[in-house]
């Protein structure tokens, strides 16, 4: 057969049987167990990592503070286009409106000598 006479169809196992779950048992119990296991030393590992993050060596005290605010905090995640974009266009904002309040106190004979710094987004290169 050539490439174009191939049948057209649903990519996938033709063993199977519609309608019928490719895993009719569902999860193995014994990863129900362990997750279960390890649920049960939470507080042990939390201040294992808490009684770590105190460590004279830097390394294993970064890495310990690390693992608790991913715990606790969630996992740190990059800004994409559009938000840094957006973060961008807030921060503009923000400053317009200090420097506009800047010249309002100006005018009404307070300092004039007020800068406005917009600080970078983490990963913005403009």
């Amino acid at each position: 057969m050539a490439k174009s006479d191939k049948p057209k169809g649903k990519p996938g196992n033709p063993n199977w049987v519609k309608g019928q779950s490719g895993n009719p048992g569902g999860r193995p119990k014994l990863l129900h167990e362990v997750r279960e296991a390890a649920r049960s030393h939470n507080v042990w590992g939390i201040g294992r990592l808490r009684e770590l993050a105190d460590s004279e060596d830097g390394r294993v005290a970064i890495a310990a503070i690390k693992e608790l605010l991913d715990r606790g905090v969630g996992r740190a995640t990059e800004l994409d286009d559009e938000e840094r974009s957006l973060q961008r266009r807030i921060m503009v904002a923000r400053a317009e409106l200090l420097e506009a309040q800047a010249k309002s106190l100006a005018n009404q004979g307070g300092t004039s000598d007020v800068t406005i710094v917009i600080p970078p987004i983490l990963g913005d290169d403009e």
